[in-house]
């Protein structure tokens, strides 16, 4: 309960954090300092958490922040999300975790479109996947013609 009460106020701080919102407009202002003690203090602790929910949120939140902030550091990150491949009993958990790793290795060439509904959060893993899985048949056919 504590955990997911922690995570649900780092994810508003989160948002209000980088949001400024007007009438007309959403401004993301970014500023590299707070997104990389967000991402090191809140999300990738929340990785070894006993609730997948907010384990896989995590996750979620990780890529996000690659896609929209790829200037961080995401050594720590990647070392985690490795540590929860391989000691993770949720084979759910473990492939969201490698779709991610393998998304903070290659972020250019992915193209990944998150949608605005918190409730989508499989929509990306999904894309991800069906992304990561054309790039690697086109690679297999590329070799294969050589």
């Amino acid at each position: 309960m504590r955990n997911r009460l922690s995570f649900t106020i780092v994810m508003l701080l989160f948002a209000a954090a980088t949001l400024q919102v007007t009438a007309q407009e959403i401004q993301v202002k970014f500023e590299p300092v707070k997104f990389q003690k967000i991402l090191d203090k809140a999300f990738v602790p929340a990785l070894e958490s006993k609730i997948p929910g907010i384990v896989e949120g995590s996750i979620y939140n990780i890529i996000l922040c690659k896609k929209y902030c790829s200037t961080l550091n995401y050594n720590l990150t990647s070392e985690k999300l490795q540590w929860l491949i391989a000691e993770n009993k949720s084979a759910t958990i473990s492939y969201k975790a490698h779709l991610a790793l393998m998304y903070l290795s290659d972020a250019e060439n992915i193209n990944i479109t998150p949608k605005s509904d918190p409730d989508t959060q499989d929509y990306l893993f999904r894309q991800l996947s069906k992304e990561l899985e054309a790039k690697m048949l086109v690679s297999n056919e590329a070799l294969s013609q050589n």
